[in-house]
């Protein structure tokens, strides 16, 4: 094969025309790809991307309707709600996969190497120790209206002792560096993406959703004592 700045220049491309790639789903193999097969893959992705653009996403949860909370094993008397879903403008395309994304806001920090920009940040359950190693970071979308997603969101706060040992900490978010006094409340940021996986390329949508997750821990005292601990999100 001769160098290729030798080769002419074809003035005249067509559809027909062929290019040297390699197929990775092939033992990487060298084949030809016609300038048109490309044209039409990236026209299909892009039009996915397209999509997932004009989604919208509007969510309700609860604390008190039957079926639509968790009552965590990792606290005492901790609830904490399923989200429901109802997508707008989303069609599920036979032969797709797709998948609703939580991030977690996380503040600008320094590494050893470079500082890592503030944002929402998608959690990685892998390598992370138990109980953390059981977050669910995503959830395969199976119908565009009224889905109960449960995130396991009490894994967000700091829950790696005993029952007992959990229940002194909350609210006290899971990572955080704050050891004062117990406090009754916090808050963190999480937001929601959905993405959309045909013939092995994946497309994320923009942030479709913001809210606030407040956890609370009141007690009450009326003959005996009595701890409510709580998880709900806040519109942001």
């Amino acid at each position: 094969m001769a160098r290729i700045s030798t080769y002419g220049l074809d003035t005249s491309i067509s559809r027909e025309d062929l290019l040297i790639g390699t197929d990775a789903e092939d033992n990487k193999m060298t084949k030809n790809y016609s300038v048109g097969s490309i044209a039409d893959f990236m026209v299909k992705n892009d039009s996915n991307l397209l999509m997932l653009d004009q989604v919208k996403m509007r969510c309700e949860w609860s604390n008190r309707v039957p079926g639509q909370f968790v009552t965590s094993t990792l606290f005492n008397n901790l609830k904490y709600p399923l989200l429901k879903v109802d997508f707008e403008n989303l069609k599920l395309d036979a032969g797709s996969t797709y998948k609703l994304i939580i991030e977690r806001f996380k503040r600008q920090k320094k590494t050893n190497v470079r500082f890592v920009d503030s944002g929402y940040k998608r959690q990685e359950s892998s390598g992370s120790e138990a109980p953390y190693s059981g977050r669910v970071i995503e959830i395969p979308i199976t119908a565009a209206s009224g889905q109960l997603f449960d995130f396991k969101l009490d894994l967000y706060y700091t829950c790696s002792g005993t029952i007992t040992q959990n229940d002194g900490f909350f609210p006290k978010v899971a990572g955080s560096k704050n050891n004062a006094t117990p406090f009754s409340s916090s808050k963190q940021y999480v937001a929601f993406r959905i993405s959309k996986t045909t013939d092995g390329v994946t497309k994320t949508s923009p942030v479709l959703q913001e809210l606030t997750m407040k956890g609370t821990a009141v007690t009450e005292t009326a003959g005996s004592v009595v701890n409510h601990r709580r998880i709900t999100f806040i519109p942001k």
